[in-house]
């Protein structure tokens, strides 16, 4: 009885595991077209199968997301180190993954698509790619405050017994509209496949074969099966008996067409009056037919037409005619055919004519918003933007001028009432944007210096505005600067920053969660580690999230070697002073990023002391003080870090932002004689001039 037990517990855990990793990795994949999930169990390991559409976005750069995927399962569920390997497989057929179409449905609809047109659509192409069949369901408030079911069908559907198992692919999403939740059903007939390629090995148990009918043979001499005394027939008698019989069924069909003849052609002389009639009746019905072509402009074909062209079927039903339009090449007309009788053309032409002149007057106006916010404009997916368009009635294009604007233009189309509605409505977001921008500066200013500054003389800094406001013209962001901090300084070839951003308050509110976590005894109990190896993400005290880089023995235990990932720098600590770092602590990306000072070498092999402290001095190294900073190409460096490979380290230009102007630090280094310029670098300051210009907007809400 126990080992009955043991196997249904077992089974019980195999299914809740794959129903957790598949929500998962629904979760963590969405946008990457996640298709399903396949777990093999090997004695040595377990192999986890991840099928999606775009399998370079699921592995990464460098495999480095599928890494960070497998070190995420592997402490989410519990497995022992190297005990787990993640695949990523591309689906054979888009068409015939049912996840993959609801996925496709759930992005057409947040993007303002219309429920029928989109269903239609992948409907269409579901059949298109091989399918026997297709359904699909989409639920909820479709059109108004009553919630419906809408079904599209096509092809062959089973809908019970075992072959659904293997034939009928089905999927289930949610979308989150304005209206409010849609639910998504899609449920595709896979077709048969001998080779198991795209469909079931198997066929269905219905199948039926076709045998074909096997060729009478016609016996030359008769048999009978009465068993008498009868005289068997001679051949020649049997001959005269086929022949007859031959002559009997000629000379009877022959007698059976002559009748049919003739009746046929009583019936067509006694017809032949009406057609004549219906022929000339139609005659004079066609005659009155008649093709009108009316020139109108190309701007308002849209609007006549309507949506799902209702406007234009209301016109054919009130007039009774047909109406199709004929576009023109280099013209800015189009021609509007109708085709009906005499008074419906005419009756068409004046509905056509007096939807023309009643027609608003469409404007179109520029609008200019801070870059920074352009993001928060559109929103995911578009859902934003699509929102304003249909509160106001006006279409809103975002207008991509050139790279390094602090601007972007907002091209506004609409009449003057639906214009104000839709800059009313991107005001509020502005607005919004402004607020949490300034909620942002408040709490960057209250962090704390994590080394004591090295400044000899204190500098004036420039106080960033507290509000970005709409702008009737562009601004140039020069040189696309943006604002940092350093974090940590090793010498100016390497060095860490933060960008000043929401992020940065992201990682404030990460820190303080981690403190009041890991401050309570029974939290730190339960996220014991057993074992600290090189490459663990750990909970380090203060607390800071941290990489091991090298465990060591010492008299007094077990040390290990760190790298805060959120700062640069690192320190030496006791393992048992090392905690698990809980999972949902990764979900923020390592905020410290490596870099390097550009255009410039040390004067000797390495950098000084002399020149290390001058460096920090104007880099304000960890004191939470902006400066400017540049992209000027990139290095690859060699991998220091435990199990995780580098990306490219970007060099930077820095400049230290005061009111007497700007400090290349650069430039400073070469003039006080620690540092020499590289060859073919360039050798101009390119700081700004005047230090009004100094607020770089990168680190707006986005």
């Amino acid at each position: 009885m126990a080992t009955t037990i043991s196997k249904k517990r077992k089974f019980v855990g195999d299914g809740v595991f794959k129903a957790e990793l598949n929500e998962f990795l629904t979760r963590e994949l969405s946008e990457d077209g996640y298709s399903g999930v396949e777990v093999r169990v090997t004695p040595t390991r377990t192999e986890i199968i991840i099928m999606a559409t775009r399998t370079d976005r699921v592995l990464g750069e460098k495999n480095r997301r599928i890494r960070e995927l497998t070190s995420v399962v592997q402490k989410r569920f519990n497995f022992p180190e190297n005990s787990i390997v993640l695949y990523g497989e591309k689906v054979a057929n888009r068409g015939l993954c049912a996840i993959a179409q609801a996925e496709s449905l759930r992005f057409k609809l947040i993007g303002g698509l219309a429920v029928r047109r989109a269903c239609y659509g992948v409907l269409r192409y579901i059949m298109e790619c091989g399918a026997k069949g297709c359904e699909v369901v989409v639920s909820g408030k479709l059109r108004g405050q009553r919630a419906k079911s809408m079904k599209f069908v096509d092809g062959l559907m089973i809908h019970s017994g075992d072959p659904c198992n293997d034939y009928v692919d089905t999927a289930t999403r949610h979308v989150l509209l304005r209206q409010g939740v849609l639910g998504i059903k899609v449920k595709i007939m896979l077709p048969y496949d001998p080779t198991g390629k795209i469909g079931p090995k198997k066929p269905l148990p219905d199948n039926v074969s076709v045998v074909e009918p096997k060729d009478e043979v016609v016996p030359t001499v008769p048999s009978s099966e009465i068993k008498a005394d009868v005289p068997i027939r001679t051949q020649i008698d049997y001959l005269d008996y086929i022949i007859m019989r031959a002559f009997t069924k000629s000379l009877t069909v022959l007698l059976s067409l002559s009748a049919f003849g003739f009746t046929s052609y009583m019936l067509y002389l006694l017809l032949k009056k009406d057609n004549e009639d219906d022929l000339l009746d139609n005659y004079v019905q066609t005659s009155k037919h008649k093709t009108m072509e009316i020139t109108i402009p190309k701007a308002v074909v849209r609007s006549l037409i309507g949506r799902n062209g209702s406007n234009i079927k209301r016109f054919q039903e009130q007039s009774n005619t047909r109406i199709n339009f004929r576009s023109q090449e280099d013209k800015q007309d189009t021609i509007c055919v109708i085709r009906g009788t005499v008074d419906a053309c005419d009756i068409a032409y004046s509905l056509i004519q007096e939807f023309i002149n009643n027609q608003p007057v469409i404007n179109s106006e520029d609008l200019w918003i801070p870059a920074a916010f352009v993001k928060n404009i559109i929103g995911r997916g578009g859902e934003k933007i699509s929102e304003i368009n249909t509160v106001s009635g006006a279409k809103v294009n975002v207008r991509n001028e050139q790279r390094g604007l602090s601007s972007a233009r907002l091209q506004l189309v609409g009449t003057c009432e639906q214009i104000n509605v839709a800059k009313s409505l991107i005001g509020e977001i502005v607005e919004q944007c402004n607020l949490e921008k300034e909620s942002m500066q408040k709490r960057l200013a209250k962090r704390e210096p994590r080394q004591p500054s090295k400044l000899i003389d204190p500098v004036q800094e420039i106080d960033s505005p507290k509000y970005e406001r709409l702008s009737p013209v562009p601004g140039r962001q020069e040189d696309n600067q943006i604002e940092v901090y350093v974090s940590a300084v090793e010498s100016p070839a390497k060095f860490w920053l933060q960008i000043v951003g929401p992020k940065a308050v992201e990682l404030d509110y990460l820190l303080n969660d981690m403190t009041e976590y890991y401050s309570k005894p029974e939290n730190q109990h339960i996220h014991i580690l057993d074992e600290v190896n090189a490459g663990d993400l750990v909970a380090a005290i203060f607390p800071y999230r941290a990489e091991v880089l090298e465990v060591n023995d010492s008299p007094e235990g077990k040390t290990a070697t760190l790298h805060y990932v959120d700062y640069g720098d690192g320190a030496v600590l006791p393992c048992k002073d090392l905690f698990e770092l809980r999972t949902d602590f990764l979900t923020l990306h390592f905020q410290a990023i490596e870099c390097f000072l550009a255009r410039v070498d040390p004067r000797w092999d390495t950098w000084s002391d002399e020149a290390i402290n001058l460096f920090e001095q104007w880099c304000h190294v960890a004191q939470w003080k902006k400066v400017s900073a540049r992209i000027n190409g990139y290095t690859v460096k060699e991998k220091v870090r435990a199990k995780r490979e580098g990306s490219p380290v970007p060099g930077v230009d820095l400049y230290d932002v005061t009111n007497n102007g700007d400090i290349d630090v650069a430039e400073e280094l070469v003039k006080a004689g620690f540092a020499v310029f590289k060859k073919g670098s360039d050798l101009r300051s390119n700081s700004r001039n005047t230090s009004t210009s100094n607020v770089s907007e990168a680190s707006s809400v986005s």
